[in-house]
């Protein structure tokens, strides 16, 4: 071999090292992913990547590239990832990320839980417990046996651990928390109360705990319930996916509906002035709780009604709020565009701490066999009065989460 062909060898292999050098110390286009949106969204909003490849194996973060803050992320539907915004995004405003494996230098790895107990599923964002779902029967003492309950979300808290909900609330031991259930219904030829237990014609049970998952964006529980009707026994399976985000102040949770009709009869979901997704609030604000009560509660709409003008209007989100010993807190919910009849008419009791989202305002409808009724509602739980423009911002995020490509 002669002593060009050698220094030719030489160069090549130089230069091929080179070249394998540069691209490892090159990000592949797949590592930089631009946010942008038309309209403000707030800190804590939820957010998507959907990578052009696979993303390595180990725990992957992406780092603003401007700040240098680190978002977790974690998997969510099959090809996306999960984040929170870390900070507001305002219109127009670019944010670039990079994504990289965690570090040890990033600080400690801070978690949302979903952990079973024997009576209660709990849900965390931290070391911060925001909610509880009953998973065995609940029945005070002194309480006739037809309000034995499970299968509903209290208490729920705000992120000071104010508690925002009432379960089994005085004047009303029928309502919990944050429940299903349908009200005016026809069954084969039988009226059906799935919701006033003590008409004894109808109830709503857990009936099992299929999935937890804990991570450093989300937890998420996957729960199933039944609605029974006395004289015929179950007639619908509901499954509920309940999500809470990492997100301290305020928590930010979902809950994601799907009914199922068991039988080979339709039930008819009569026209009623109320029904569907309720929420109860604090003691704090119910008149009829001489122990516990401080004043009414106020609400706040999407459209700027208040508690006395908001009944059977269709805001898209409504928050209630009041005083409690820590301070006001309060609790908004989002009706997701997806929904039926969206945006749904909500029932605003003019005295009792109490709203529901009631799609039979508008008309009767059919749950027929085998045909599933899918819903979504977004939860704000927040300390102080709400911020209507942060709310509006969730409310939009929401219906729009943002889906980023790279």
């Amino acid at each position: 071999m002669s002593n060009n062909q050698t220094i030719s060898m030489a160069v090549s292999g130089f230069l091929m090292m080179l070249a394998i050098c540069l691209l490892a110390a090159t990000p592949a286009r797949s590592q930089y992913f631009t946010i942008q949106a038309e309209k403000p969204r707030p800190a804590g909003a939820p957010f998507f990547i959907e990578p052009a490849e696979p993303l390595p194996k180990g725990e992957m973060v992406l780092e603003n590239m401007g700040t240098g803050a680190v978002l977790p992320l974690q998997a969510s539907n099959p090809g996306h990832y999960a984040a929170v915004l870390e900070a507001p995004l305002e219109a127009g405003e670019q944010r670039r990320y990079i994504l990289r494996k965690r570090k040890r230098k990033d600080g400690p790895r801070v978690e949302a839980w979903a952990v079973e107990t024997d009576s209660f599923l709990n849900m965390m964002a931290g070391q911060k417990l925001a909610l509880r779902y009953a998973l065995a029967e609940q029945l005070p003492a002194g309480l006739a046996g037809h309000y034995r309950r499970s299968g509903f979300i209290h208490p729920a808290f705000s992120p000071g651990g104010v508690v925002l909900t009432d379960g089994f609330p005085a004047g009303h031991a029928h309502q919990h928390g944050i429940f299903m259930a349908w009200v005016n219904t026809l069954f084969r030829g039988e009226k059906v109360d799935f919701w006033n237990q003590q008409q004894e014609t109808g109830t709503v049970v857990h009936l099992a705990l299929d999935t937890l998952i804990s991570g450093p964006v989300f937890a998420e529980a996957l729960v199933r319930l039944q609605h029974k009707a006395q004289a015929f026994g179950p007639v619908l399976e509901e499954r509920w996916i309940i999500r809470l985000y990492n997100h301290g102040n305020p928590f930010i949770w979902e809950i994601e509906s799907n009914q199922l009709n068991l039988t080979k009869d339709t039930l008819h979901i009569l026209e009623y002035h109320y029904g569907g997704l309720g929420i109860r609030g604090s003691g704090h604000w119910n008149p009829a709780d001489s122990t516990s009560f401080l004043a009414a509660a106020e609400v706040a709409t999407g459209t700027g009604e208040t508690r006395l003008s908001a009944n059977h209007t269709r805001p898209g989100w409504t928050a209630l709020y009041g005083p409690t010993p820590s301070g006001p807190a309060g609790l908004a919910v989002m009706d997701h565009p997806g929904n039926f009849r969206f945006p749904q008419h909500v029932r605003v009791h003019p005295d009792m701490p109490y709203f529901c989202f009631a799609p039979m305002v508008s008309g009767a409808f059919d749950l027929p066999p085998g045909q599933p009724f899918n819903s979504r509602y977004r939860f704000i739980a927040f300390d102080g009065s709400p911020d209507v423009e942060n709310l509006e911002g969730f409310f939009l995020d929401f219906g729009s989460p943002l889906i980023i490509r790279n």
